[in-house]
């Protein structure tokens, strides 16, 4: 019955300790990511709402933590309890191997979309990661169909498995290749695991109508567990996709049980009936305190979560943080080129209690186009009632150079992504972004902030004109520059020559250079820190459960817009973190250097330099990620 295995048991046993250390290491690797990015989580703040009103939202947090980490125990004890009695079967190995990963596959460890890790151990840990979900991937589904006995039960089913498995490679090697093709992959992904559990779930329940009374008994309990975590599965996936918090919430629970039953099942067939060894355990006890054990457990967190709680009376539908902010507006001009990421940096900042907004001048230079830059951002102003803030747009040519954004970013920027606005009635300013900047600062009785979200062709152009307006500009704030980090030019342009510069400051590096050397104070929120910023599905599920007013509702309908982006984990909050920044500095951290803009014409053109002689700015290197999602969330609500 049990087919001999070719490879000492001892060489295994070896092979096992290796894995189970690189498994342990990812999960301590992934751990900060996944205490900080828990209580983001989709699943989470979609089931948040459906907590009982005496249930805080830490106390659901935590408890989540919890159980997840015990369902990633439950995997481990089952691969080491399977290890300890030596299997005499590749079926019986093959199950200690997968246990291993299986907890990666069902992210009970958490997942991360960037490591928070200095290069190059976050590429190091990101492809084993990969390589570790593969693995349990590939082992779940061999395990599946040639559990108990070590074949496949018909053997044409070794093809099936075989081709879906190469199909289900292919998707995920296409998800990180293909722009754009985020959703496409995913959705054939879980198509694909769906056909290979299905298909082995079948091929059991043949095995098992054809298998010794001994084999039944000891294969029964398996065969239940595929069938519930299959139909769980699909339960699952058809009640909460609308992200409705009940159902969202009874499966958060029911899914960790279901991932369980498949270890607790095998291990209760290796101690009850000697499964794989022939020696069954003659007392019951072990039996019962390994399957009891983590019951016990769940039981006792259930109870926590509904009776432990009472501090957090309403919390759960509101899982942010709370805005505050009692000191005078800071009185703003912001320049912008309005693509998706100003847009939401300008919605922030229209609800946001801490800013008067003085002007909104448009950078011609950037992804949007004068006009219908323009006639959206007046049209956004009055759909959301905000007062009558004087818009003007400047020349659509840097100051030297021939940079530009490409076309398709153009046209998308200039349709507002196919999102509608309502047609308005107000007008732009009569003149030009320029004329615009020099009014304010003049008319202004304080020194006044220059928020700059785009190329800096604006305020480039006004400093070399009126030098004397520096004085009258309280600091400069400038989303731009890559000081350490790589540039984004290259990686979202592959036909740009340039792996160095940031795209506000590679359009027009010689506007940078006169704002740098203006003498107006300067401040940058290079990619440094906003790649610790990521636009995530995660925020993007937790933004569609917080749509309580109209600038909350816009900002989902932009990103909606834009999921094939969010998608592809290629993106950052880069405007929002600087506005953000702008009213709360302890959501970063920063350095000082003397900065100066690589001007020439070359692959490194619109590189930020540090260099002692050049003009000091600080920038940051840093940012919260979890406290900055609370603000802009919370911000919106308003």
């Amino acid at each position: 019955m049990h087919s001999s295995l070719p490879v000492r048991t001892n060489l295994l046993t070896i092979a096992w300790l290796a894995l189970l250390f690189l498994a342990l290491a990812l999960v301590v690797a992934l751990a900060p990511v996944h205490l900080q990015n828990i209580a983001t989580d989709w699943q989470i703040t979609a089931a948040a709402p459906a907590l009982p009103d005496a249930v805080s939202y830490s106390v659901f947090i935590n408890l989540m933590l919890a159980l997840r980490y015990l369902a990633l125990a439950v995997f481990l004890g089952a691969s080491g309890l399977i290890v300890l009695h030596q299997p005499r079967n590749r079926a019986g190995w093959l199950a200690a191997f997968a246990f291993l990963f299986m907890p990666m596959v069902f992210n009970l460890t958490g997942y991360t979309e960037s490591w928070p890790y200095p290069p190059p151990w976050d590429q190091l840990l990101g492809i084993l990661y990969g390589l570790a979900q593969l693995l349990g991937i590939a082992g779940l589904v061999l395990l599946i169909y040639i559990f108990p006995d070590g074949s496949f039960r018909p053997r044409r089913s070794a093809w099936f498995a075989g081709g879906l498995l190469v199909l289900l490679l292919g998707f995920s090697i296409a998800g990180r290749f293909i722009p754009d093709g985020g959703g496409f992959t995913w959705a054939g992904i879980m198509i694909l695991l769906l056909l290979l559990v299905t298909g082995g779930l079948v091929s059991q329940v043949a095995r098992y109508r054809r298998a010794p009374a001994m084999e039944r008994r000891s294969s029964r309990g398996f065969v239940i567990a595929l069938f519930l975590l299959l139909a769980g599965t699909v339960a699952s996936i058809l009640l909460s996709v609308d992200n409705q918090p009940l159902p969202t919430l009874v499966f958060l629970f029911l899914d960790l049980l279901l991932f369980c039953l498949l270890p607790l099942s095998v291990a209760y067939a290796l101690l009850r009936y000697g499964l794989w060894t022939g020696e069954p355990t003659p007392s019951r006890r072990a039996v019962s305190y390994y399957l009891t054990g983590w019951a016990t457990l769940l039981v006792v967190g259930l109870t926590a979560l509904f009776l432990a709680g009472g501090q957090g009376s309403g919390a759960a539908a509101q899982p942010v943080g709370e805005l505050a902010w009692d000191k005078p507006p800071i009185p703003l001009i912001v320049d912008t080129d309005l693509s998706m990421d100003d847009h939401l940096a300008l919605l922030f900042l229209l609800q946001h209690p801490g800013v008067d907004i003085r002007a909104i001048t448009v950078s011609g230079t950037g992804e949007v186009h004068c006009e219908p830059g323009v006639r959206n951002m007046l049209d956004i102003l009055e759909m959301l009632g905000q007062p009558e803030i004087p818009v003007a747009c400047g020349r659509e040519a840097p100051l030297s150079g021939e940079h530009a954004f490409p076309d398709s970013w153009r046209e998308g920027a200039d349709t507002l992504y196919g999102v509608e606005l309502p047609a308005g009635t107000r007008q732009p300013y009569p003149g030009s972004a320029v004329e615009l900047i020099q009014s304010v600062l003049a008319e202004a009785p304080e020194p006044v902030t220059l928020l700059t979200l785009g190329p800096l062709t604006n305020p480039g152009e006004a400093l070399e004109a009126h030098p004397e307006l520096a004085t009258e500009i309280e600091r400069i704030l400038i989303m731009g520059g890559a000081v350490g980090a790589p540039g984004n030019v290259g990686p979202s342009t592959p036909e740009i020559d340039n792996q160095v510069a940031e795209w506000n400051i590679y359009a027009d590096p010689h506007s940078a250079n006169l704002v740098l050397r203006s003498g107006a104070p300067v401040a940058l929120v290079p990619l440094d820190a906003t790649n610790f910023v990521p636009v995530s599905m995660a925020f993007l599920n937790r933004l569609e459960g917080n749509r309580t007013t109209p600038a909350a509702q816009l900002a989902y309908d932009l990103m909606a817009a834009r999921r094939d982006v969010v998608l592809s984990g290629t993106a950052s909050f880069w405007d929002i973190l600087t506005a953000a920044i702008l009213l709360d500095g302890s959501l970063a951290s920063y350095k000082i250097g003397g900065i100066v803009v690589e001007e020439a014409e070359s692959p490194l053109s619109g590189q930020t330099l540090l260099d002692e002689n050049g003009p000091r700015a600080s920038y940051a290197v840093w940012a919260d990620r979890m406290r900055f999602e609370d603000h802009f969330l919370q911000a919106l609500q308003r």
